[in-house]
């Protein structure tokens, strides 16, 4: 009978607790691949029925680096070829989940979330998750895995 558990060979680390999001630039925490060889980033929005103008709109986007994973300077916007899936702009009426694999090379990836305009009114709870899979240790779930907000 074939063994259906995978939980000792991935790791789930939250990168961004729900919560809501308005009125400027965000990063959600980086997370640091080494010891992996998959990574999936899940951002799940939850709308909280604002009432935005046009323009009001947060766009998600993966970012990545190789050296201190709390330098936002550092970080830089990953190529189309090196993820698979996109994110899904936030409204106000948004309620979705996205599912993005990280298939670049860098240590460090992180979700910058970028606003729309200077007065953005858009109100949305966000959160973020990195799966983390194919450990080149087992059992996976013994692994720290570091975090750090870009600053």
């Amino acid at each position: 009978m074939p063994n259906r558990e995978d939980r000792t060979s991935m790791n789930i680390v939250q990168l961004r607790e729900p919560a809501a999001m308005a009125g400027a630039d965000a990063w959600s925490d980086s997370v640091d691949l080494r010891g992996w060889d998959a990574c999936t980033i899940v951002v799940a929005v939850e709308s909280t029925a604002g009432s935005s103008a046009a323009g009001d709109k947060f766009t998600p986007a993966l970012y990545e680096e190789d050296e201190d994973s709390d330098d936002a300077s550092d970080f830089s916007a990953v190529a189309a070829a090196d993820m698979s899936g996109t994110f899904t702009t936030i409204l106000d009426d948004s309620e979705h989940v996205d599912v993005v694999a990280y298939r670049g090379s860098k240590r460090y990836v992180a979700v910058k979330f970028t606003e729309g305009d200077a007065d953005n009114d858009v109100s949305a709870n966000v959160a973020v998750l990195a799966i983390l899979t194919r450990s080149s240790r087992e059992p996976a779930n013994d692994i720290s895995v570091a975090t750090a907000t870009p600053t």
